[in-house]
């Protein structure tokens, strides 16, 4: 029997920081988050997005 409750987070190699990208967003999503959240708490979301620590992730296998 199989635990489907278990979630599993597989981690990919590490890319240097240019290589990365934020979430897609458009003009919708933004004036809608702006209204709902404010544009102070959007654009915090936005700084942590991009705050996440990714030297702990391992080298991709060769």
């Amino acid at each position: 029997m199989v635990d489907e409750s278990k979630i599993i987070f597989k981690a990919r190699y590490n890319k240097p920081r240019r290589e990365l990208s934020l979430p897609a967003l458009i003009f919708h999503h933004v004036d809608h988050w702006m209204n709902v959240i404010g544009l102070e708490v959007f654009f915090a979301w936005l700084m942590i997005y991009t705050w996440c620590d990714r030297q702990q992730y391992p080298e991709e296998p060769q």
